[in-house]
């Protein structure tokens, strides 16, 4: 008794009283311990230390493991659960995953990657936007770069410019509406000049509101008010 330190309280440094057990200083348990509560003081951190690894596991009123945490000695870390969630101190949720998708609720989103991101199939945002003071680029180095919208898609510069570069061919096609280009100047360079001989051309003519129409060769860019409306 007296090398075990064995009193009323307990043995040593576990003592026992109505509200729990309580060790002081290190312990170690080479068996299962089970327990509802594992804290320590308030002035005092916890820390759980194994050279095997810690394992933790909960379980279901039929003792079936519903989730886990397992942190192995080889430096892997692996959670297996239904759902994984993280939560700020408000209680509001910021991540989650499980089997069917991942979810971040942030209001921004910020990777930190020098070399770029890579994503495997479709992106689907109601936005993209740079940082401030940062331009905003969409590039496909090596592959075709598809926008797609059931409904509007908006390219807008409030204290900028727009570009649009392409080493073959840029089609802007409306089946049902129109192409408006709206500015105090538009300017088409680089187009092939004509000697005059060959097949005969229309003119293109363009009317007070800005739309643009055809006119047979030699005739006046005069249309009337159909046309223009």
């Amino acid at each position: 008794m007296t090398v075990l330190d064995f009193s009323s309280d307990g043995i040593g440094a576990l003592k026992i009283d109505d509200d729990g057990v309580y060790i002081k200083g290190k312990a170690e348990f080479e068996k299962n311990v089970y327990l509802s509560q594992l804290s320590t003081k308030d002035n005092e951190a916890l820390s759980i230390d194994s050279s095997m690894g810690v394992f933790l596991n909960a379980h279901n009123h039929t003792g079936h493991t519903t989730a886990s945490l397992n942190l192995n000695p080889d430096g892997k870390a692996t959670a297996i659960c239904e759902r994984f969630e993280i939560f700020d101190q408000d209680r509001k949720l910021l991540f989650f995953v499980d089997s069917q998708e991942i979810g971040l609720k942030l209001e921004n989103l910020r990777i930190l990657d020098d070399g770029g991101t890579t994503f495997e199939g479709a992106i689907q945002t109601a936005r993209v936007r740079p940082e401030a003071d940062t331009p905003l680029s969409l590039e496909s180095p090596t592959r075709n770069l598809n926008i797609d919208a059931n409904q509007d898609i908006e390219f807008l510069s409030s204290a900028g410019e727009i570009q649009m570069n392409s080493l073959l061919d840029i089609a802007l096609q409306s089946k049902q509406g129109d192409i408006k280009l709206e500015s105090g100047n538009i300017y088409i360079s680089g187009l092939e000049k004509s000697n005059g001989v060959g097949q005969t051309q229309y003119q293109l003519c363009v009317c007070q509101n800005g739309k643009l129409f055809m006119a047979a060769e030699r005739a006046d860019c005069r249309a009337d008010r159909n046309i223009c409306e």
